[in-house]
């Protein structure tokens, strides 16, 4: 009777290692999975985009980056957290088998006289009572849940911004390459009709001289400008999670054929003010729903401390298969540490304290955000402004250099006149540019402190 007694406790041993084989089979695909990847040195699949916008950019991060898909793993982690504390208000139940010998010595001693002995035991025991421990860490499990998801959520709106800065300013940067080449090409032409006049008699050498000191200058901004473009080219395959070896300039973001004239519109301007946009973000902004969680968590471990002040009250019963017979028992547990030197009681004061930090944490991140709205509303505001006082600056220069140009030809303007009009149109244009992409990235930081973007954020050009 004892043998099958011990045969059961193996049987039910067995029955829940089956039960447990597909999430050893999970495992193991998983530990091989990132073995392969940590061994292999493939090469790195090639990217190419079709006609990419903002939102191609976007999705392609979102998708690839490491660091989205470590927040993805961690709402995952916060779900198995606590798939772990729901199962604690289950019965537990447990089951051993074990096989020995021994000698069994009578009036003499004999290594050879060995006797077997069985052994097996199946036992269940349930919580019955604990004060609220469980119940709090459920909620506390529960809250850490809804932070890891908002923590997604505020991680996908920092990559949207990122991407965001980075898409404008390589667009920014071509159109100030563009700007440096036509201002290159106006002081070689400038170059030419001073030469020119200088070969009719009709010009100094100086003037020359001028005007080949201006178009080295013009080459050298030119040169920078370039280098400004491949820093910002760099910097948006960095935030996009594409690797140098992975895709080329023209693979991701082709140079328009015109980057100066084709400003590239994608937030319609947004009439926000700092208190609307305060009262929104205030419901939609991640940060402040991820540290609402967690005062949430700091408050459920007041709960926790309280409770661990009580008793825990359990019941339990098993079967022991033990020769010479089967013995089943039961039996009721009440425990209860007498005195710890204070220690638990420490461990509330430290949970009140933890609760209080927590929610000076939120209103500190509060404080932070409405500075930041109100600082990212100002630069749209003064990007706008700029905006159509650049626009009209450009007409003027323009107009400037047109009428410096003409009077150089007819003797009635000097170098230092050409200098400055070509050079106050190069900063004109450039003002422009950077006029117009600072309003689209602050648009695009408006949108990611809010947590959201209403209708007048919808893009045109997607």
């Amino acid at each position: 009777m004892c043998r099958s007694g011990a045969i059961a406790a193996v049987g039910a041993c067995f029955l829940a290692g089956i039960a447990g084989c597909e999430t050893i089979s999970r495992a193991r695909n998983a530990q091989a999975e990132v073995q392969e990847l940590a061994n292999e040195a493939a090469e790195k699949p090639k990217i190419k985009f079709v006609n990419p916008g903002l939102k191609d950019f976007l999705d392609y991060a979102l998708a690839n980056r490491p660091d989205m898909e470590a927040a993805d793993l961690a709402v995952e982690d916060a779900e198995l957290a606590l798939k772990e504390v729901l199962a604690e208000r289950w019965i537990q139940v447990g089951a051993g088998a074990s096989y020995g010998q021994a000698t069994a010595n009578g009036s003499h001693w004999s290594w050879r006289e060995h006797r077997g002995k069985f052994n097996g035991n199946v036992n269940a025991e349930l919580l019955i009572y604990d004060f609220g421990r469980v119940d709090a860490r459920e909620a506390a499990a529960r809250e850490s849940l809804v932070a890891a998801q908002e923590t997604y959520a505020e991680k996908a709106w920092s990559v949207f911004d990122e991407v965001a800065t980075a898409y404008f300013t390589l667009l920014q940067n071509d159109a100030l390459l563009d700007v440096a080449r036509t201002n290159e090409v106006e002081c070689a032409l400038h170059l030419d009709q001073a030469q020119e006049l200088f070969d009719a008699q009709e010009a100094k050498k100086l003037d020359v001289l001028r005007a080949e000191l201006d178009l080295s200058d013009a080459k050298l901004r030119t040169i920078n400008a370039s280098n400004d473009v491949i820093t910002a080219t760099a910097e948006l395959f960095k935030v996009l999670g594409i690797e140098a070896d992975m895709a080329a300039r023209e693979d991701v973001l082709p140079v328009r054929g015109d980057a100066l004239a084709e400003a590239h519109t994608v937030f319609a301007p947004s009439e926000y003010r700092t208190v609307a946009a305060l009262e929104k973000a205030r419901e939609s902004n991640p940060t402040l729903k991820v540290l609402r969680a967690k005062v949430r968590m700091a408050h459920e471990g007041v709960n926790y401390s309280i409770a661990d002040l009580y008793p825990n009250l359990t019941v339990g019963a098993g079967f022991n298969f033990t020769d010479p017979a089967w013995n089943f028992n039961w039996a009721a547990d009440v425990a209860q540490t007498v005195f710890q030197g204070g220690r638990k009681v420490a461990e509330v004061d430290r949970a009140v304290v933890a609760l209080k930090t927590a929610w000076t944490q939120y209103e500190a991140a509060g404080q932070q955000l409405s500075r930041d709205i109100d600082v990212a509303i100002a630069v749209r505001d003064n990007a706008r402004q700029s905006l159509e006082t650049a626009k009209v600056q450009v007409r003027q220069a323009q107009d400037n250099l047109e009428l410096v140009t003409h009077q150089f030809r007819l003797g009635d303007a000097s170098r230092v006149d050409f200098t400055d009009a070509v050079g106050d149109l190069a900063d004109a244009l450039g003002v422009r540019v950077k006029a117009f992409y600072a309003g689209q990235m602050a648009e695009a930081r408006l949108i990611s402190l809010i947590g959201c973007a209403d209708k007048s954020h919808e893009t045109e050009a997607q």
